[in-house]
């Protein structure tokens, strides 16, 4: 046994197999011994034989592994990491740089010998490192013992039901965030619960209703509308008027009128556990997101509306389940989106039969000639998002058309035809749900009385 080192282990095994060779003890003792077959025992005797203790050293001992990877890259995979992707997490910076020359563990465990801190990593592990790197330095502080108590929450939030019906629940929020180095913008989303599905989003610098328009406008028109919508409690969806203990509103906000009309049922919350998904979601989105747009070198916000689709399309693929339609609840959308998604306002008709709107005077038009509407007639204006105006009136859409020096008559030929021609009352199938605004408005006036 000059020359060979065998651990401890591997010694009782070697002694064993040597009693059995001086005929100390039968096969039958030495394979239960030693835990083995009878056959394996006896292909062990008869390597021992034939080589002596190296049948017990594998092989491979002392030899270079054939996929052990090079200390240069060990180098390079630290170094990039501190100097260029130091905010991406571990399996953010190993799918964009290494995916296709080394294994995630193998770049996990080189991380985790080195000491380093990455952005992301668990609790546990940050403890474990910081451990690891106290012991290094001799520099650990007396252990203080600190008895167990059973943790109670003082607001609990069980476990919600899992959904599994598209279109049976659309979360909606907006996330402040630094997605731009040193400029904080808010991203809107809209989420589908069962499939996790991000159906639209839009990034602006404040959270307003006009985003949320949009990222509605684009859900309704490629999906569908859903059963029902859970949003926070800003005065966007809701106020404290009329909110009753489970978060059910019948505040007369823009959307809600929206909702309101399409036979969208809503509920506002001011608990993040309520929309947990929605949530969740920005956490992902806020660890992953902004290190793509710096490294696709994104300055504006008008860059990373043009972006997002992208950054959409790569989330989906990743993190939500496909559609199943089968299973599916959503309702088609079929109105006008340009008129379901437009700024609604009541205005009077004043002595010369007009409306001042927008510090504009407009004439309501009935096709090229305006109607002289009797004074103190009110009339819903409504503005769309490409600045286009209409009007209601008795269930009736009519055009809004400026006035100016040359119309202050009203006459048929000061409006020209071709110019009519490109602003068309809009067609619908249920005029009055554009002229409801007046009752939506009035129930608003009448439930305030009574609170």
């Amino acid at each position: 046994m000059r020359g060979i080192e065998l651990d401890i282990m591997k010694q009782i095994k070697l002694e064993v197999i040597k009693g059995l060779s001086n005929k100390l003890h039968d096969i039958n003792t030495s394979a239960e011994t030693l835990g083995w077959s009878k056959r394996h025992t006896y292909r062990k005797l008869k390597e021992y034989k034939k080589i002596g203790p190296k049948a017990f050293i594998h092989k491979n001992t002392g030899k270079i592994p054939r996929n052990k990877i090079d200390h240069d890259i060990k180098e390079k995979i630290i170094s990039l990491y501190n100097l260029k992707y130091y905010d991406f997490s571990m399996l953010d910076y190993w799918e964009n740089c290494w995916k296709d020359k080394i294994s995630y563990s193998s770049l996990r465990n080189i991380m985790k010998e080195n000491n380093e801190l990455v952005f992301s990593m668990h609790k546990k592990t940050k403890k474990e490192i910081r451990l690891r790197t106290k012991l290094l330095n001799n520099d650990l502080e007396p252990l203080v013992i600190i008895k167990n108590k059973i943790p109670l929450l003082k607001h609990p939030h069980p476990t919600q039901k899992t959904e599994t019906n598209f279109g049976a629940i659309f979360e909606a929020d907006a996330s402040n965030h630094e997605w731009i180095k040193g400029v904080k913008s808010h991203l809107h989303i809209v989420i589908d619960k069962s499939t996790k599905r991000i159906l639209a989003g839009h990034f602006s610098e404040q959270e307003t209703t006009e985003s949320y328009y949009r990222v509605y406008k684009e859900t309704f028109v490629n999906y569908g509308i859903p059963i029902k919508n859970v949003t926070d409690n800003r005065n966007v969806f809701s106020s404290k008027i009329n909110r009753d203990s489970e978060g059910y509103s019948e505040s007369r906000t823009q959307l809600q009128f929206i909702f309101h009309s399409l036979k969208e049922s809503t509920k506002t919350t001011s608990i993040p556990q309520e929309k947990a998904l929605v949530e969740r979601t920005f956490g992902t989105l806020q660890r992953r997101w902004p290190q793509r747009i710096r490294i696709k070198n994104i300055k504006t916000i008008e860059e990373l509306n043009d972006y997002l689709p992208t950054l959409i399309k790569e989330y989906n693929k990743k993190y939500s389940t496909p559609i199943d339609n089968c299973k599916s609840v959503i309702r088609k959308f079929t109105e006008n989106p340009n008129i379901v998604f437009s700024y609604r306002t009541t205005r009077i008709v004043n002595k010369g039969s007009s409306i001042d709107y927008d510090n504009k005077k407009w004439f309501v038009c009935s096709g090229y000639e305006p109607l002289y509407l009797k004074p103190k007639t009110k009339v819903m204006v409504m503005k769309t998002q490409d600045n286009k105006y209409y009007s209601s009136i008795d269930n009736d859409v009519y055009n809004l058309i400026e006035i100016d020096d040359n119309r202050l008559h009203g006459n048929k030929y000061t409006i020209k035809k071709e110019e009519l021609e490109s602003i068309k009352p809009p067609k619908t199938d249920s005029p009055w749900k554009y002229s409801n605004w007046y009752f939506f408005n009035k129930k608003r006036r009448n439930t305030r009385s009574i609170y």
